[in-house]
């Protein structure tokens, strides 16, 4: 991709190599005198939902990577392919090949345990394609059981584990993606995402509804930080890439154009395309549009702290002392200054030639932009702090609208998902993606199921062609409530007890529940909004379309037998079958 990478002068900068560490040393400084800010920020609970949204959908991007690797398996990771075992241990083992010898195995104990420590994977002790096929399938095993929830914990770091070992066996097929699934499933191993959503909280919820306490355990708040390391990563990776994307290319608006216009990446032929949409503007406009975008995402963290410290000021959280908090702002303000300064010094060396039209030197460029980086990082941190103490109206109309989620996630999407169907770059339009959910709250979560519950309001009576296309995203926006499937069960406890089990899956709020004192002891049935009473059959159907956590069965459920088997699996119209199921479970 000649011309979109950047040309970096190799010239040092010890000065602001110096000052990156004093602005650390002030953050970390700001941090212990507001012990209690960062105690707050790293350890407080918070809601489990979100962070389960981002187990399933990381979870899905993560089996599809290796799902997509599996038929290349044979060629890529076994002794039949491109490596022998030995070769491969010697060029990607690290230390393996020094540690354990393939007739004496390891020399001893602590080699095994050293050995842990280096880049080797299992599979540089054995790769033959039997071994390599039993590897992929525990890992898949591992992965579905992760985003199922079922022992999460376990699955994630087995996953995590197994994932590592595919990877490490050789870097020859990685793209940037790859990297991306690697650190993020790191980081789910400390974070407590099977507290929603998971196979192990309905378990935990069914044994409590069959004790009898007539209640459903509400969701156990998780640990925050996990979550804020993924936040911070993904700036990092954002913010990286957008900086380093100082190619003239990126500056002159054509990098788009070029990068459309490589067949190596090109999905269909886009050439033409290419061309017409650089002739108009389209993209250069949003070439300058991305660029801007990855290098201020920081700013997406900015609002996010802002919502977070207005969200505490506004519950009394913390109390501290006046000179604790004016000495924490000063040291806080001085750490964003330092790092203006030094990303403004830094992008002296980015700049193409003549780019400020001033004839100045390097050293002068760093002069001038390090002055200008200093003044905006100290003046935005006290401004954002005046208005988070003093205009609380305003500081959350800034968090939740130029600097909230929807513009930063929102374009994010947009961008990905058109990379996505125009270029072939592997998985990374979808993992970055499905790291999304680890920003969002409760309210994001709410939301998503008012989306899944509701539907786009109808047209207007004898609205036809193109008037109803002209209103469709008026009506996409203004939804309104898909009819409700009525849940009737018996008066007598077992068919109480069934009932509330079923409660929990029912996250869009599709069902209604009605208690029907003509109904036999122990019966429990769906029925359709008119009042009919559906067929197993059809009602495993509606199960599944209408209960998130039975999604995946919408592929094979319109088979009778498997919708049958749903039915009676969460309802029972029979006084047999419910008598005898809560009875099982009572025992």
């Amino acid at each position: 991709m000649i011309g979109l990478l950047p040309k970096v002068p190799a010239v040092a900068d010890p000065v602001g190599s110096w000052a990156l560490v004093a602005a650390i040393g002030l953050l970390a400084l700001a941090w212990i005198v507001r012990w209690d800010l960062f105690a707050h920020l790293a350890f407080e609970r918070v809601d489990p939902r979100p962070a389960a949204v981002y187990r399933i959908v990381f979870g899905l991007v993560v089996l599809w990577a290796v799902l997509d690797l599996l038929p290349w398996a044979k060629l890529l990771f076994t002794d039949e392919g491109i490596f022998l075992t030995g070769a491969a241990r010697r060029a990607y083992g690290g230390r393996l090949d020094v540690l354990w010898d393939p007739v004496e195995g390891f020399a001893s104990p602590w080699s095994a345990v050293e050995a842990l420590a280096t880049r080797g994977s299992v599979l540089h002790l054995r790769s033959d394609p039997p071994f390599v096929y039993a590897l992929f399938g525990v890992t898949i095993a591992a992965l579905v059981a992760m985003i199922a929830g079922f022992h999460t914990r376990v699955a994630t770091l087995l996953a995590w584990w197994l994932v590592e070992q595919i990877y490490r066996y050789s870097p020859i097929f990685y793209n940037g993606g790859d990297l991306v699934v690697r650190i993020f499933l790191f980081l789910g191993v400390f974070t407590d995402w099977g507290r929603a959503y998971s196979l192990d909280t309905w378990r935990a919820r069914r044994r409590e509804i069959l004790a009898g306490t007539g209640r459903i355990l509400p969701l156990e708040p998780i640990p925050a930080w996990p979550l804020r390391l993924a936040m911070l990563q993904l700036t990092i990776i954002y913010t990286a890439t957008g900086w380093l994307k100082m190619g003239t290319t990126w500056w002159n608006g054509t990098a788009l154009y070029y990068a459309l216009s490589l067949d190596h990446f090109a999905r269909f032929p886009m050439t033409g395309v290419a061309a017409v949409g650089q002739r108009i503007g389209v993209l250069p406009v949003l070439t300058h549009l991305v660029h801007a975008w990855e290098m201020l995402f920081p700013a997406a963290m900015v609002g996010a702290a802002m919502r977070w410290v207005l969200r505490h000021r506004r519950a009394g959280t913390w109390r501290a002392a006046p000179w604790r908090r004016w000495l924490g702002r000063a040291l806080f303000g001085g750490a964003a200054g330092v790092a203006g300064w030094v990303g403004g010094r830094a992008a002296a060396a980015y700049l193409p030639p003549g780019a400020l039209g001033l004839g100045l030197g390097l050293e002068a460029k760093r002069v001038l932009l390090g002055a200008g980086g200093l003044l905006f990082g100290a003046g935005l941190f006290a401004a954002l702090t005046f208005l988070c103490v003093r205009r609380p109206a305003k500081a959350a109309w800034i968090a939740r609208g130029p600097l909230g989620l929807g513009v930063f996630l929102g374009f994010g999407a947009l961008m990905h998902a058109e990379i996505d169907l125009t270029m072939n770059v592997g998985i990374f339009p979808q993992v970055m993606v499905a790291t999304y959910p680890a920003w969002w709250s409760g309210r994001q979560v709410d939301a998503l199921w008012r989306l899944v519950g509701t539907r786009a309001a109808p047209a207007a009576q004898g609205a036809r062609g193109w008037s109803r296309i002209a209103t469709w995203p008026v009506r996409l926006v203004r939804r309104v409530p898909r009819p409700l499937w009525t849940v009737a069960y018996a008066a007598d406890d077992a068919a109480v007890r069934r009932a509330t089990l079923l409660r929990p899956w029912d996250l869009a709020g599709r069902l209604a529940w009605v208690r029907d004192g003509a109904l036999p002891r122990g019966a429990v049935e769906l029925r359709a909004p008119g009042g009919a009473r559906l067929s197993d059959a059809r009602a495993g159907r509606v199960l599944a379309r209408c209960l998130p956590g039975l999604w995946a069965l919408l592929p094979i459920v319109w088979v009778a037998p498997v919708g049958r088997l749903v039915a009676r699996r969460f309802i029972a119209a029979g006084v047999g079958a419910a008598a005898r199921g809560v009875g099982r479970s009572d025992q």
